[in-house]
Order: structure tokens, then sequence, then C-alpha cells
């Protein structure tokens, strides 16, 4: 007996084979039969889906990140695998599927993916910094006027208040350094700060006016009492301690006491800006001198010479 297969391929490794016998005896007659031998798949692929993960919120959640599922198929060595998610709030359950050359396709395998939010929110744009305001400025101006930050949650992308607490530290006169610290949290309790400086600064020195310029008679006293003080002194940042003082050049003129008396006057305030002005004053003599020529009696023989009886007082 001697046979011959006839082999059609199917799905898989499913395949049809006919096989036909054929009998001989010693006479050299023949006998011929087929046999039909038919491979089947009726069984599913198994699919194993990867392990349920915990990861951080807005990562990838493809299969590259979070594993993927692996299938065996009896009749398929590759048996198509594919995935479909149910999402809910914070987590994904995700049912993997085989299905073989032939069509079979497994039951779910799940693997759930666990949404957590451990990031704190990101400042995506900084509060202006430094502010740099002129004094005064008491009370400051408004946060929004001074620039806010703008936060946004790094899960779900949408805005977080943030609030802020100041500490401030004095300079001269009503200057100061303020650090504001902007601090915000998000719905799973994440923290954050950011940190913004308002300085308040004095460059302006203070308002004087001088005293008017003079003309007195050579003699006459020179003090400030006499001859004038500076007037509607005020400072914008340091309003009750501004210092005033002098300093005097003079210039003579046609006598030792007669010429120009400069009197610079200067305000200066708690920062140190100063302002100055000058005040003349001119010292005159318009009086002439006074001459000694009384009348003398002398006795016969004595001295008359100017050496002797003297020029006349001056």
């Amino acid at each position: 007996v001697t046979f011959s297969d006839r082999t059609q391929s199917g799905c898989g490794r499913t395949q049809v084979v006919e096989r036909t016998f054929t009998a001989r005896d010693g006479c050299g007659l023949t006998e011929t039969t087929r046999q039909s031998i038919e491979v089947v798949d009726t069984t599913e692929p198994q699919v194993t889906p990867p392990m349920s993960v915990i990861i951080e919120c807005g990562s990838s959640m493809a299969p590259g990140a979070t594993g993927r599922a692996t299938a065996a198929d009896a009749c398929d060595p590759s048996p198509t695998v594919w995935y479909e998610d149910e999402v809910e709030e914070w987590q994904i359950v995700r049912s993997w599927y085989a299905e073989d050359a032939c069509g079979l396709r497994s039951d779910a395998a799940l693997q759930t993916i666990w949404l957590e939010d451990t990031v704190a929110p990101e400042v995506v744009e900084e509060a202006q910094s430094p502010v740099v305001l002129e004094c005064p400025a008491s009370p400051l101006p408004s946060a929004a006027e001074l620039g806010l930050p703008v936060v946004v949650d790094a899960c779900s992308g949408e805005r977080v208040e943030a609030t802020y607490t100041d500490t401030a530290t004095d300079g001269c006169g009503d200057t100061q350094q303020v650090v504001r610290r902007w601090s915000f949290e998000d719905g799973s309790g994440n923290e954050g700060t950011h940190l913004q400086t308002i300085v308040v600064q004095d460059t302006r020195p203070p308002v004087m006016a001088p005293p008017r310029d003079m003309r007195i008679e050579c003699g006459e006293p020179t003090d400030v009492l006499s001859l004038g003080q500076p007037t509607s002194l005020s400072d914008a940042c340091s309003p009750t301690n501004v210092a005033v003082f002098h300093t005097d050049t003079f210039a003579e003129g046609c006598a030792e006491a007669a010429g120009r008396l400069r009197r610079t006057w200067s305000a200066a305030d708690e920062c140190g800006n100063v302002v100055s002005s000058t005040q003349t004053i001119t010292i005159r003599d318009t009086e002439p001198p006074q001459i000694d020529g009384r009348a003398l009696t002398l006795p016969c023989g004595a001295d008359t010479s100017v050496e002797a009886l003297g020029a006349g007082g001056a």
C-alpha cells in the first residue's frame, strides 16, 4: 500500500489534505481509495495583559510607556493584538484583545492605568520683577497693576489662582523693598511659590526756595538770622527729616570788609538726594572816612610837624 498527499493551506496553520491510498497485489491488481484530512482551528488566542501601572498625569499613555499585551495561539504564531480604553477621571481601563488568522477572538484581558498628580502647578508667565516705583508709594498699587503670575495646573492645564503675602524691609525715608511671595495649590494638594520683588526708591531731591539776594552796608551782621534762610522746604520721601546747611565764599572788594559773599544753601533728604541754590550778599562801603582836624594851641618853639602832631584821626 502506498499513498500520496495533496495539501491545500487555510488560515493560520489549518489545511485540508487529500490522501490517496493505492493497494497492489502480487498479480498486479490495484485498488485506490481517498481519505480527506481537515486540520481546523477552533481555539481562540490567549492574551496576557501588561501589569497595571500608576503614571503621572500628563505622561504618555501609549503602550510603549505603559506596557503591551502578549498573545499566543496554537494555530497562528502572530495573532493581531489591539486594545480599547474606557477613560474615567483618574484611571483608564484598557481592554486587550487578540484575534488569530481564522477570525477567532479572545476575551478581554484588562489592564488598569491609574493617574496621579504629584507635580506642583507651573508658572507659565512670571510676574514682573523687580518692579521699581518712585517714592511715595504707600499704599502700593494693586497687584493687577504690578503684575500677576500666570499659573496652570500641570495635570489639567487649567489656570490656578495665586495669592500673596508681602514682607517689607524699610530703607531711607519712606523707601522700602518688598518681597512678594505668591502661593498656589492645585486640586491634588500640590503647592508652589513664586517670588516678586518690589522696590520703592527715592531719586528726587528736596524742594527748597532760597532766601533772596541782599545788599548790606559794611559792618552790618551777615548771620542767617539777619539775612534769611530757605523757605518752602519739602521732600516727597523724607517729609520730616531734611537737613539744611550752607557754605560761604567771600570775594573781597574795595576794602577788606567790603565785597561779595556767596552763600550756598543745600538741602539733603535721608536718601542722600541734595538740592543746592546760591544766595548772593553784596557788602558795600558807602560812608566816607572821618578826619579829626580840630585846632591846637602850642607853646612857642613847639614841633608842628605832622609826625609830631599826627595826620588827623580817621
